[in-house]
């Protein structure tokens, strides 16, 4: 009966909130209505790098500059409504980490007196760790784990993109790179070999279309590279330049090869299908092949 009379009281109300504002293991801030900090708790000062005191009456703004005017943007939201707003993810840097941008996530509260909101209450969360979790997985998910290009899921969908753009988007040039007699290196030197070639021609080709391009690995010897917003004339010497970087020796152990790749080329167009575009450009890379291995042995 004495903890029943306790808990009803109003003094065992407020050391209630206190232990949970003091105590919680997310930031815990309260606003006024010109978004001045009126209380922190200690998660909270920890996440801005600052002593609790040094929150209070200041803005977001004046302690985080534009990252500061983004969230006032959201505090004044929730105040003109009186509504909650949850899940608001956020990225940037604070006083306590400057160089070392934090992801957060950010939920408001307004605070109501007598039916009118009369300040803001505002819970953060440090998710810094679950998003660079969740970019770890979807980059494994989309890229080759040899060679660190995109991957065939990863090309197929960015092609689709390209060509799904309205007229008069540019037309796409779309090259599939095959290297030559690359079982007779896993034969000679070793499969370790082999892979040490991949990621030499993998490293190498990024280096022969533009930053904005897309280069992957398709599979096996195969590599596909995807170049916006090119003539045929262009595609052509792209194709030259990938046949003259890929013949730059790599050294396996006591030994060095000289790659040599098949390049096969198609220009897409807008409304064109992948798969009809990526087959035309495999049947050019295979007659490339075939042209070089009757020249080979005429010579």
């Amino acid at each position: 009966m004495e903890l029943d009379h306790l808990t009803a009281t109003g003094q065992f109300e407020h050391a209630l909130l206190d232990a949970l504002f003091d105590d919680a293991p997310v930031g815990l801030g309260v606003f006024d209505l010109e978004l001045r900090h009126v209380r922190a708790n200690a998660t909270l000062a920890q996440m801005n790098g600052l002593p609790e005191s040094d929150l209070i009456g200041r803005t977001p703004s004046e302690l985080h500059g534009e990252l500061g005017v983004q969230a006032e943007t959201l505090y004044r939201q929730v105040l003109d409504s009186g509504v909650p707003l949850t899940g608001i993810e956020v990225s940037g840097a604070t006083g306590a980490a400057p160089g070392d941008p934090r992801h957060w996530s950010l939920h408001f509260f307004p605070i109501k007196v007598a039916g009118a909101t009369a300040g803001l209450c505002v819970l953060v969360m440090d998710i810094t760790e679950r998003r660079v979790l969740e970019d770890q997985l979807s980059h494994r998910a989309s890229h080759d784990p040899l060679t660190g290009l995109p991957n065939r899921m990863c090309v197929g969908e960015q092609l689709t993109r390209l060509l799904s753009r309205r007229a008069p988007a540019p037309d796409v040039g779309v090259m599939f790179v095959d290297v030559d007699n690359f079982k007779d290196v896993n034969d000679r030197h070793g499969h370790s070999a082999g892979d040490e070639v991949l990621r030499a021609v993998a490293e190498r080709l990024p280096q022969v279309v533009r930053p904005s391009d897309i280069t992957g690995r398709w599979g096996g010897d195969e590599f596909v590279l995807l170049v916006d917003d090119v003539t045929g004339g262009q595609v052509d010497a792209l194709v030259d330049r990938v046949d003259v970087v890929m013949r730059a020796p790599v050294t396996l152990g006591t030994d060095v090869v000289h790659p040599r790749v098949s390049v096969g080329a198609t220009i897409a167009r807008p409304g064109e299908g992948p798969d009809v575009v990526l087959e035309r450009a495999d049947s050019a890379m295979y007659a490339r092949k075939r042209a070089r291995v009757e020249g080979d042995g005429a010579a």
